[in-house]
């Protein structure tokens, strides 16, 4: 009678602690786990995890393999508690271990890949790939093996993963974004665009979505719909990104909107703290299209300060000179600079001895006309 008293009291406790565990009552659920005569260590251990008492709970899922060493859950969520712990050698171990008997576990080759992934060690992606072919429905698995090779600039392995899922999954955000990556990071700007268009019509707004959507409008010279793009960057994500103003400007410059390029070129001078040289060259180009020459001037001279090297900077600098000063002798001797710093074989050379010939021959018949 007394023993099966006892057995009734022992089913009640434990009946008790599955139901505090149940509403979240973690501290009262253990300690009426640890009164039972064989207490349910693997049912702590997962208490004291959901209390974040991992060191704690590392100790129970120890205790409870001593007295099930085979037990599959509990190997899978201590090595899980110890990848997360940072403890890779015994987690490694433990899952190699439990590999062996459970070659066709998905569950296990991916939590291996996880832990590789997470040591930076490349052998994850083979872990991955195991996962999804032990389970073809396991998109998690496919997913991080997917990626690794999209990361590593694997595309065709990649794309042979994606394409397969979105086959069946049209959706699927995730390997939407795989997808978009791919075209884009293989310069398939029209193709990047027609993925991150769905994306967005599936509620997708990320500051890559955007960024990403706006340099292939932008690479596809459609300057117009870039615009919208980087100014919802600016906007929501950040407006001290001296690059999408310097992009945006250029947008505005090449779509003809000179004040708007000015007011972009000049941020992201303000913000960057480095050579500025091909800044300040945007600057001075949209003044060359209001055929303001002087402030041209201004801008080019800055952009040779900050990189003397800048070709196109100085033929530019005598172009603008040669439409802003009357005194075309001082405007030959800026082309004649041009050639005695950069030579006679750049592809500029060509325009600049063209110039400098009419400039010559022009300054030769306002002479003769003079002295007759």
């Amino acid at each position: 009678m007394l023993a099966i008293t006892t057995a009734k009291v022992q089913s009640q406790t434990l009946a008790v602690a599955d139901s505090l565990f149940a509403i979240g009552n973690y501290s009262e659920a253990i300690k009426n786990y640890q009164n039972l005569e064989s207490p349910k260590y693997f049912k702590i251990a997962k208490a004291q995890e959901a209390l974040g008492q991992d060191k704690d709970a590392l100790k129970s899922y120890d205790q409870f393999l001593v007295e099930h060493p085979k037990d599959l859950l509990g190997t899978l969520s201590y090595s899980k508690l110890l990848i997360e712990n940072k403890a890779y050698k015994k987690g490694d171990s433990l899952l190699l271990n439990t590999l062996k008997d459970n070659f066709k576990n998905a569950y296990v080759s991916y939590q291996l890949g996880l832990s590789k992934q997470q040591q930076g060690d490349s052998t994850a992606v083979i872990y991955f790939q195991m996962a999804g072919m032990a389970d073809p429905q396991f998109l998690d698995a496919k997913y991080q093996a997917a990626k690794h090779y999209t990361v590593k600039r694997k595309f065709a392995k990649g794309k042979a993963i994606f394409d397969d899922v979105l086959e069946t999954d049209s959706t699927n955000i995730r390997f939407l974004n795989l997808k978009a990556l791919y075209h884009y990071h293989q310069k398939e700007y029209h193709d990047a665009i027609k993925v991150y268009k769905k994306l967005s019509d599936l509620g997708e707004s990320t500051e890559q979505l955007l960024e990403h959507s706006a340099v292939s409008y932008e690479k596809t010279f459609q300057y117009e719909k870039a615009i919208p793009m980087y100014k919802q960057l600016i906007t929501n994500y950040d407006n001290q990104n001296a690059k999408w103003h310097y992009q945006l400007g250029r947008c505005y410059f090449i779509d003809g909107n000179m004040e708007k390029a000015q007011d972009h070129f000049r941020m992201s001078l303000l913000i960057l703290d480095q050579p500025l040289d091909t800044q300040y060259f945007s600057f001075a180009m949209t003044y060359m299209e209001q055929k303001n020459y002087k402030k041209a001037i201004e801008f080019l001279n800055i952009a040779i300060e900050e990189n003397p090297e800048n070709k196109m900077a100085h033929y530019q600098l005598a172009v603008a000179a040669d439409n802003y000063y009357e005194d075309k002798n001082a405007v030959l001797n800026m082309y004649q600079r041009y050639i005695d710093k950069f030579g006679t074989e750049t592809n500029l050379s060509i325009l600049v001895k063209r110039r400098m010939s009419d400039l010559k021959k022009e300054l030769h018949f306002n002479k003769t006309e003079k002295d007759n």
